[in-house]
């Protein structure tokens, strides 16, 4: 009896692990047919950073007479109510440069998330009193660090409309209420430019809008600009 009773629950406990197993999916990042969010997703930074790319890189601006321009990124200031991970949006794009060839990105000056901090730490060991252990070739010197001749920033901010479309008078147990159909529409706005640095020019500058439309129950749409 108690044999048959383990068993039971074995094939019980077998039998939820492999439900919970088969909810969940890996996501298809080439061709999601996820619904979409309210808030801003993975898609949403690709969509962005592929404009944004695409616009640097046959916009002229990288022709350097055969040379390639050495470029940093700033500050991309998020002044969104949310939380966004700019990063994502700035690795993005610095992968679009790089891999085209036309131009070099630096990590020794930038914005906080661009730096590499080794860039300064191996100078910092380079003058400090054990600097002396390491061989005078393997070490960087001074005078080494090539000061970028481009610098991309930007900024990201959105706005928030709410409407109330319609509103119906409901009966339930002789009880009435009104329930009204919200609607929300957000807008996020990135914008992106180029400061030639040397001359302190403006060179290249961008906006896309993203804009999503729905209401508590809806998962919204996707518009693009």
């Amino acid at each position: 009896m108690k044999s048959k009773l383990l068993s039971t629950i074995i094939l019980l406990v077998l039998s939820f692990c492999f439900i919970g197993c088969n909810e969940v999916q890996r996501i298809d990042t080439v061709n999601d047919e996820g619904k979409e969010v309210m808030d801003l997703d993975y898609r949403d930074f690709d969509l962005v950073a592929g404009k944004m790319a695409e616009s640097i890189l046959t916009s002229g601006i990288l022709d350097n007479n055969g040379n390639k321009y050495v470029i940093s990124t700033g500050q991309i200031l998020n002044l969104t109510t949310r939380r966004i991970d700019t990063p994502a949006l700035r690795v993005k794009i610095e992968e679009e440069i790089i891999n085209s060839g036309q131009a070099i990105m630096t990590s020794a000056v930038g914005g906080k998330n661009s730096l590499d901090p080794m860039v300064h730490n191996i100078r910092d060991v380079r003058d400090s009193d054990y600097g002396d252990e390491f061989k005078d070739d393997t070490i960087s010197g001074k005078g080494n660090l090539i000061a970028p001749d481009l610098n991309i920033s930007g900024r990201i901010f959105h706005r928030e409309i709410v409407s109330h479309e319609k509103a119906e008078l409901h009966a339930n147990d002789n009880s009435a209420r009104w329930n009204s159909d919200k609607r929300i529409q957000r807008e996020y706005y990135f914008q992106l430019m180029i400061t030639d640095l040397s001359s302190g020019l403006r060179i290249w500058q961008k906006e896309i809008l993203i804009g999503k439309r729905g209401n508590n129950k809806a998962a919204g749409y996707l518009k693009t600009r």
